[in-house]
């Protein structure tokens, strides 16, 4: 008899756990259905990702800002303009999507618009220049082409990324100075004006456009480490000195995240100058920090504190391991070094307020933050650290904070949990689907949908996100209180 019971009761927990794990939220379909169709456009079958990619627009949902947002800026990035503009016409909530619609506007701005058939042809060029090396045959095909290179600006800057790809910077530069002679406002054009400028030796002229671009842009996370790349290809094509070369080189390939590759192009160490040597062991640590290979990356960043205890990155590293193992009095104490030496930049401020509110001084971490945000208006950290603070600006300085970083998933939690204390369960239940798409081994996730669930007396579905947020993350100590 007990024995039944206990097959019973086995029986109940599977079917229990069954229901919620079918409840749970699924990735989006239509982020789904756009990564397919982007395979079949890097397959030169681009008509038929054409197709489907206008599918997807016209059924994305009206009520998801931040699918909408993602699918213009997807589309604007490879040509395909018409589309992102029907994207950005289901965007609803203009404040959340303030800053990343004025970066399309701004990266990808055509002066004219680009009539369907030639938008797909010229994404066919697109594609087969960036996926099918194909770009000698789109070259020739497109500079014969006089018609399209008289009548859109784009087809001009694709003509000149092709002959950049076949290596032939002459004609690279003869067709994108066209093109910025055309649209002189268009960002992407920018950045490939500034790498031909570097393949031509001429440092300063890049490094111009590139701060050019800088102003032009406002610097979310994304574009940030976009200049920083081209500033890196810049300084790498530029230098004479071989040390610095490869130094810069290792660096750009860390910023198009291949860690790897960058870690094989970091120059040797040199035993005399302590300075490089803490650059190249710092910058070893921060690619084996993007790697998870935390132990590595703590040794590295160490060894180049002991070369130099002034570097910032180092210092900074060494916090943020620390931070990372809840040891947030030493943490505090190598974000306060990096602190002393920061000048052009707030990591080092947003991190030291970050632990204060960890070690509960809340107000030296707000003093900090007004200094920041009185002084930058770029750093989303801070936006979302104030946030908690100020009552009255929650939800503005939320959806900055998003604005700034997109995939940032505190954010979204910070934002669902807001719509929540207003009762705004539909809402809510959408920001919180955003956070699962961008991460779903987050157990902060599950902790607001936890919270979520309580909030509706649902206690059940409740209990089963808390203990999996305690079963992702056994440290987290904020609910117990639940």
């Amino acid at each position: 008899m007990i024995k039944k019971l206990l097959i019973l009761v086995f029986i109940c927990f599977i079917n229990i756990s069954t229901v919620f794990a079918v409840n749970e939220p699924q990735k989006y379909k239509t982020l789904e259905d756009f990564n397919s169709a982007m395979e079949k456009f890097k397959s030169s079958n681009v008509s038929i990702a054409y197709n489907e990619f206008e599918k997807i627009v016209e059924e994305s949902p009206v009520n998801n800002d931040y699918v909408n947002i993602v699918l213009s800026g997807k589309l604007s990035d490879i040509g395909f303009y018409n589309l992102a503009d029907k994207a950005k016409t289901k965007i609803k909530d203009k404040e959340l999507a303030q800053i990343p619609l004025k970066n399309i506007d701004v990266i990808f701005f055509q002066n004219n618009k680009l009539d369907v058939e030639d938008e797909i042809y010229l994404g066919e060029c697109y594609s087969d220049i960036i996926y099918n090396n194909m770009s000698e045959e789109v070259a020739k095909d497109l500079t014969a082409n006089s018609v399209l290179l008289e009548k859109y600006d784009y087809a001009l800057y694709l003509n000149a990324l092709a002959w950049y790809k076949n290596n032939n910077i002459p004609m690279a530069d003869k067709y994108l100075i066209e093109a910025v002679t055309k649209n002189p406002k268009n960002i992407q054009y920018k950045y490939l004006h500034a790498k031909i400028l570097a393949d031509k030796g001429l440092k300063d002229k890049a490094l111009k456009v590139a701060e050019s671009i800088k102003k032009d842009v406002i610097l979310t996370k994304f574009y940030e480490k976009k200049y920083k790349e081209v500033e890196e290809y810049i300084l790498y094509k530029t230098s004479r000195d071989d040390f610095i070369k490869n130094y810069h080189l290792a660096y750009y390939y860390y910023y198009r995240d291949d860690y790897l590759r960058s870690l094989k192009l970091v120059p040797p160490i040199n035993g005399k100058n302590k300075n490089e040597n803490a650059k190249i062991y710092a910058l070893i640590s921060k690619n084996y920090v993007a790697l998870k290979e935390y132990e590595k990356a703590f040794q590295n960043a160490y060894t180049a504190y002991k070369q130099n205890k002034k570097n910032i990155d180092a210092l900074i590293l060494l916090g943020d391991l620390e931070y990372q193992k809840d040891d947030y009095k030493n943490a505090l104490k190598y974000y306060k070094d990096a602190m002393k030496y920061e000048k052009s930049d707030y990591n080092a401020s947003i991190a030291v307020a970050k632990t204060y509110i960890k070690l509960d001084k809340k107000a030296k971490a707000q003093k900090i933050l007004k200094n920041v945000l009185k002084n930058s208006s770029n750093y989303y950290e801070a936006y979302y650290l104030e946030a908690l603070f100020d009552k009255q600006k929650t939800e503005q300085y939320l959806k900055k904070a998003i604005g700034l970083n997109s995939e940032f998933v505190d954010g979204w939690l910070e934002l669902a949990n807001f719509e929540m204390k207003k009762s705004n369960y539909t809402q809510a239940q959408i920001f919180l689907n955003n956070a699962y798409n961008l991460d779903q081994t987050d157990y902060k996730y599950y902790y607001y949908q936890g919270l979520f669930y309580k909030n509706k007396k649902d206690m059940e579905k409740a209990t089963y996100n808390f203990n999996k947020s305690k079963t992702l993350n056994s440290k987290h100590t904020s609910k117990k209180k639940d």
